[in-house]
């Protein structure tokens, strides 16, 4: 077997969107599932990580999206070089049995990340923070391109004040509905 230098580099760059693919769907995972008292803690001990991770949570709304961006560039990066990679050993391996394997590969790892994550979001959060902090700071300016593109025109303060209109209307609809508050007291 005497693969190309193609062969090489796509197998790097596959290895390299598999690392960021867990990196990424674990940061989401824990993230969003690490005790936030845990963390004060560990900030009020004087852990760096644990700073880094509150500067990731500082903005969660840009930071779930950093993730989810680089998740997404993450497994189609992963799907385009697998399927490369594959073709690269057509002489060798039947490339469309390689590529799905390494698609199942790039999906079980994606799994087993976040499972790991949830497991222990806490300590996989402190793990992954600055890595995570690096790479949300890299791909900031195309994850506010997205934004810019899913809100248009729209501006995010108004978004978020009708959804706290919208929020704080359930809550009185709910309280009312469950005694909790008189119809008088509604307006």
């Amino acid at each position: 077997m005497d693969p190309s230098s193609s062969y090489w580099i796509e197998l790097i760059f596959y290895v390299l969107f598999l690392a960021v693919a867990a990196l990424a769907s674990s940061g989401e995972t824990a993230v969003t599932s690490l005790n936030r008292i845990r963390l004060q803690a560990s900030i009020d001990r004087g852990d760096t990580r644990a700073e880094a991770i509150r500067g990731i949570m500082g903005d969660p709304r840009q930071s779930l999206a950093s993730l989810l961006v680089l998740n997404t560039l993450a497994l189609l990066g992963g799907a385009v070089t697998a399927t490369l990679l594959a073709f690269s050993l057509a002489s060798f391996a039947n490339p469309y049995i390689v590529t799905f394997a390494l698609l199942a590969l790039l999906l079980l790892v994606q799994f087993l990340s976040k499972a790991i994550a949830l497991r222990d979001p806490d300590a996989t959060a402190l793990l992954i923070a600055r890595p995570l902090r690096i790479l949300a700071v890299v791909f900031s300016p195309l994850v506010r391109f997205f934004g810019f593109l899913a809100t248009g025109t729209t501006s995010e303060k108004s978004v978020d004040m009708l959804a706290r209109e919208e929020e704080l209307r359930l809550l009185v609809d709910v309280g009312e509905e469950e005694g909790l508050i008189e119809e008088q007291e509604r307006d």
